[in-house]
């Protein structure tokens, strides 16, 4: 039985789905975790192409891979670190203290 090359592509991006599925759900870097989702979607488009579902191979790069770069937006909005405004905070600390007891026997 030989190997068609259509089959070693296959192949191919089924273990590259695989492994880089896997690489999603154990990491704990945020931006790795969009990185190697977009090498999922990439892969999964590729197998769309081989099928001929051009279609369906383009919507997945358009719509899935664009949701990717919002991640990214998002992941780096909200996962930035905020060095100043954190020293700032726990400098006014005792400022702050007698606010927040008034405000809690309030409500």
């Amino acid at each position: 039985m030989e190997i068609t090359l259509q089959q070693a592509g296959f192949a191919f991006l089924a273990a590259v789905i695989v492994v880089f599925s896997v690489m999603t759900v154990t990491t704990k870097r945020i931006l790795r975790a969009a990185t190697y989702l977009l090498f999922v979607l990439f892969a999964t488009a590729g197998i769309y192409f081989q099928l001929n579902y051009s279609f369906l191979g383009a919507v997945q790069l358009l719509i899935y891979a664009g949701g990717v770069v919002v991640l990214y937006v998002f992941s780096i909005l909200l996962t930035r670190r905020r060095r100043c405004a954190t020293a700032a905070s726990s400098r006014a600390w005792p400022l702050r203290w007698p606010a927040r007891c008034s405000a809690s026997s309030c409500s």
